[in-house]
């Protein structure tokens, strides 16, 4: 199972997570909530390997296969090429289109499998990323924000699928979205503002407690450097 143990982030004089301690179950979606800048995004980084910590030890299980906020599509590429792209290479191509056409299918894009990125809503790209990152082989799954461009009745159709779907995975999930949280979590931390701390939240206080996380994102809050967007693959 993924284990962040004494963890210690820092960029420049801002300190992100000290002596941040977790394990995160095997098997099960844990998810995470917390205002704007707390470091949420950062810390699926660090499960990613997309950042380093200054102090401290890591042990995730590899691969890993990872939803960005944005869904960083080839734009050379239609929806099914980029659904398919980090597939395993131990299958043959008829077997990549297929389990591509099927799960995309799956998520209501069966008439966009040729289009481009550039054709395409904010919404569909994201349900692509998603399949792109369901389909690559993985030990943990991380998902930022994963539906967070689909309307409600959409949103939740996803969520049901996943929720089938990832049964006896390992997944970690950052979500503003009450309902996308209740449907797929099995448990969930609240962060704190940096320096970052990790509180478990009962699922009977979930839905108040992200509308309290709402209220506090209307007031200041010091974003996290560098915490919301990285990388890219």
């Amino acid at each position: 199972m993924p284990a962040l143990e004494s963890l210690h982030l820092s960029f420049g004089n801002q300190t992100l997570f000290d002596n941040l301690t977790l394990e995160i179950p095997k098997g099960q979606t844990t998810c995470f909530i917390g205002p704007s800048g707390c470091g949420k995004s950062s810390l699926l980084n660090l499960l990613a390997g997309l950042l380093t910590a200054q102090k401290g030890q890591l042990s995730v299980p590899q691969p890993v296969s990872y939803v960005f906020q944005e869904p960083r599509l080839l734009p050379w590429l239609s929806m099914l090429e980029n659904a398919i792209y980090a597939m395993s290479p131990q299958l043959s191509k008829s077997e990549k289109m297929e389990q591509g056409r099927q799960l995309l299918q799956t998520l209501e894009m069966g008439d966009a499998l040729a289009l481009r990125p550039s054709q395409v809503s904010g919404g569909m790209a994201q349900r692509c990323a998603l399949a792109r990152a369901l389909l690559a082989p993985h030990q943990i799954l991380l998902l930022d924000e994963p539906l967070s461009s689909l309307h409600p009745e959409l949103r939740e159709r996803v969520a049901q699928f996943l929720r089938q779907h990832l049964e006896g995975q390992t997944v970690v999930l950052v979500s503003h979205d009450y309902a996308t949280v209740r449907a797929l979590g099995h448990q969930v931390f609240r962060l704190t503002a940096p320096p970052v701390r990790l509180s478990s939240v009962p699922f009977d206080k979930l839905e108040l407690d992200i509308q309290q996380i709402e209220e506090d994102g209307s007031r200041s809050t010091p974003r996290s450097p560098r915490g919301d967007r990285n990388s890219s693959l």
